[in-house]
């Protein structure tokens, strides 16, 4: 498969529609059950091992013993790193790590045996018994049972207790130091609105210039740690972006850093790693922010406007790296406006995901940025991160970039437009779907209730959906303000409406005139195409106008994409081109 991602959509779809067609992208159907019923690692008699030395055993469970179990840690980790890299060739004394497995006597983990301490470690800590790493709890002497997990792999890191990333980057004595101050600039944040105060004036006392100073040496320290190869591999990006806020990195200390870690009263060790809590990161520079407008620092900031916009500037930093090295995508969305909604996420860090919306152009980047040499891997991050149900063998296609286009619109993930078309004819063209009687009630029903919360502009397009369906039932149908009388008006008279469910009735009628098409400006990259979308839910509205419609309309008809004297009906679908990728694009 060519990665021909700076191609544009015109060089590549002639190749792409010879090579694959669309018809052929079928459901996920790889069963559920991989990923719910699990083979694991399991530390037996997990209460001996307060101290992990000389000799810890596990035992790989089978399938069908512990189904539906997810009291278990996840781990991720860069394989080529734990073999021919850093830790495996550390001179300290490591306990023995052993696997029993059904029957056999007890061999050496699959796994690097480091990789495996350090799990064991984190997972007496956290008092579980259960372990998954892939190299010994999928076959890889199966390929049907390493495709499975594959395709399952986002969902065992989602839904497992804990999950942990193993790094390699080495903590020297000053740099836990700064991973210790910054966790304690995040516990300035309390429910308690004493003790928060207390803690401000703790803070404020520290000094302006001494906070600059320790935020960007934190920023720094971030920022090198990113560096770290685990978060270059494109299949670990998967797993961190899965595990999103339960994420937690064990980087390991220097041996002088062991030496004096006693000293320190504020954390504890995980055998000789230090343990970053990912949501005591991903909010940390807004918790700051916000302290910074109240009391008395506020009032420091105002005596040195200097010192404040340094502060503030460096905040912006500090979000940015703290973002790298998360993994959760907070919808492109500058640090000025999650500052704005900081309610939302401040506090409440469980459920983040509630505001984190994985665009996929964010997620496009970030597995191109990452290293992986099968191009084909990429598409299925893609498809899993994004969570998209209908899915293809990707290897059968030549080009990467079509292959994503294709992926895009079997998913409706390309914004689309309803148009009219008095004399349809069937084009040679792939990105159109009928509009079954079913989808336009809904959507005309949707529209009413935007309209009704305030989404005046929308009026016109309801009012040619509405004419649209009076034109099919021969009445006006949405005259209706509850949906069901809607529906019951819809099937009446219709074969079948007294034993069938109406929508079910109704999805098996098309409306001929009328089709959903998602018209592609050929002229665009796929990163520019993944780029000009946006949520129609998103953050940061967008508002098409008709001026935007006849841009679109024109340029499907002067490439062929539509015929000549189609009628645009509305914008339709979860997603919207932006309005200035249209004016780019369209033109």
């Amino acid at each position: 498969m060519q990665r021909d991602i700076d191609l544009t959509i015109g060089d590549v779809i002639v190749e792409g529609i010879r090579s694959y067609a669309l018809s052929q992208v079928s459901e996920n159907i790889t069963s559920q059950d991989t990923h719910t019923n699990l083979r694991f690692l399991k530390i037996t008699n997990l209460e001996q091992y307060s101290d992990l030395y000389p000799t810890v055993t596990c035992e790989l469970t089978e399938k069908g013993e512990h189904p539906g179990e997810n009291s278990y840690v996840a781990v991720s980790y860069c394989w080529e790193s734990f073999t021919s890299l850093g830790l495996a060739a550390d001179s300290r004394s490591s306990p023995t790590v052993l696997v029993e497995q059904r029957g056999k006597p007890p061999r050496p983990p699959r796994c690097p045996a480091n990789v495996l301490i350090r799990a064991i470690a984190f997972a007496v800590s956290r008092g579980v018994s259960f372990i998954w790493i892939d190299q010994e709890c999928v076959n890889q002497e199966d390929p049907i049972d390493v495709q499975n997990h594959l395709q399952w792999n986002h969902a065992i890191f989602r839904q497992a207790e804990f999950a942990i990333g193993l790094l390699n980057f080495e903590l020297y004595e000053n740099q836990v130091d700064y991973l210790i101050t910054l966790e304690l600039f995040h516990r300035i944040y309390d429910p308690d609105p004493k003790l928060a105060d207390e803690k401000l004036r703790t803070i404020a006392r520290y000094g302006l210039k001494s906070i600059l100073r320790d935020i960007q040496r934190i920023t720094r320290l971030l920022k090198a740690i990113t560096r770290d190869r685990w978060f270059t591999r494109a299949w670990v990006f998967q797993e961190r972006i899965s595990a999103n806020v339960e994420m937690h990195l064990l980087l390991p200390l220097s041996t002088e850093a062991l030496k004096q870690f006693p000293h320190y009263s504020a954390k504890e060790l995980v055998g000789e790693d230090y343990l970053l809590s990912v949501e005591s990161v991903c909010s940390i520079a807004i918790a700051l922010r916000i302290r910074f407008s109240e009391g008395e620092l506020a009032q420091k900031l105002q005596e040195d406007i200097t010192v404040k916009d340094t502060i503030y500037e460096s905040l912006n930093s500090l979000h940015e790296v703290a973002q790298l090295l998360c993994g959760p995508i907070c919808a492109e969305t500058s640090f000025d406006r999650l500052f704005e909604r900081s309610e939302e996420i401040i506090g409440r860090q469980k459920e983040i995901n509630n505001f984190i919306d994985p665009l996929v152009h964010k997620v496009f980047l970030e597995i191109e940025s990452c290293d992986s040499r099968v191009v084909s891997d990429r598409v299925a991050i893609l498809s899993n991160i994004m969570g998209f149900e209908q899915r293809f063998l990707a290897t059968s296609c030549t080009s990467y970039s079509f292959a994503l286009v294709k992926l895009l619109f079997a998913n409706n993930h390309l914004p689309s437009v309803l148009i009219r078309e008095e004399n349809p004819k069937v084009l040679e063209y792939l990105f159109s779907r009928p509009v079954n009687a079913s989808l336009l009630i809904i959507f005309a029903h949707h529209l009413k209730e935007e309209i009704a919360g305030g989404k005046v502009e929308l009026q016109k397009e309801l009012e040619n959906v509405s004419s649209a369906l009076t034109d099919f039932f021969g009445r006006d149908i949405t005259r209706h303000e509850n949906f069901p009388d809607i529906l019951e008006d819809a099937v009446e008279g219709l074969r079948g409406a007294s034993y069938k469910d109406p929508l079910s009735l109704l999805s098996e009628i098309n409306v001929q005139s009328l089709k959903f098409w998602d018209v592609i400006p050929m002229s665009a990259t796929i990163g520019d195409l993944m780029g000009g979308m946006i949520g129609r839910d998103h953050i940061d509205k967008v508002s098409l106008q008709s001026s935007h419609a006849d841009a679109i309309i024109r340029h499907g008809i002067a490439t062929n994409q539509l015929s000549e004297g189609v009628e645009f009906m509305a914008f339709t679908g979860t997603y919207r081109w932006r309005p200035e990728f249209i004016d780019k694009f369209f033109d």
